[in-house]
């Protein structure tokens, strides 16, 4: 009886339970790129500048992860994200170039998340872009919540174990 109730707590859990990670890009005046991943209790930071250098020495990895399209679709059409911020503010010297700058990233941001809507994005609560005048100044803040259930994970594994 107990082996039972351990298992349709398992089965239970496997089934309702999701996983959410929330990625935030920040990119502060005089500072570099910045990605934060928060999972549970983790935190952790990494610089998307020493990520993407080229001369850099690639490390070994325990395993090696391959990705299968038929997976990653699966995973995609089964994962939601929610914009929880987006904050832009950019200036420039020359107030026409910052409102055509302006322009140009507004409609271009809101014509993607109407896009993405159809597919995967929940909701946006805030989105602002701010232009800052007679100054050339770049400031960015996103954050978003990436959700996936667990039951989704182990059907793509086993989608990837048939092949």
């Amino acid at each position: 009886m107990i082996v039972f109730i351990i298992l349709l707590a398992v089965f239970l859990f496997i089934v309702f339970f999701t996983v959410a990670v929330r990625l935030a890009i920040v990119k502060k005046p005089n500072k570099e790129f910045l990605l934060n991943i928060k999972f549970w209790f983790f935190k952790y930071e990494i610089d998307i500048k020493k990520l993407l250098k080229k001369d850099r020495v690639r490390e070994k990895a325990a395993f090696e992860i391959k990705f299968d399209s038929v997976v990653i679709k699966y995973l995609l059409s089964k994962t939601r994200f929610k914009i929880s911020e987006l904050n832009l503010y950019a200036g420039f010297d020359d107030a026409a170039l910052l409102a055509i700058f302006c322009g140009f990233v507004n409609a271009l941001l809101y014509s993607a998340v109407a896009l993405a809507k159809n597919v995967s994005i929940e909701n946006t609560s805030n989105i602002a872009i701010t232009p800052v005048f007679n100054k050339n100044y770049f400031e960015l803040k996103f954050e978003c919540i990436i959700k996936i259930k667990l039951r989704n994970i182990i059907i793509g594994y086993i989608f990837k174990k048939r092949k």
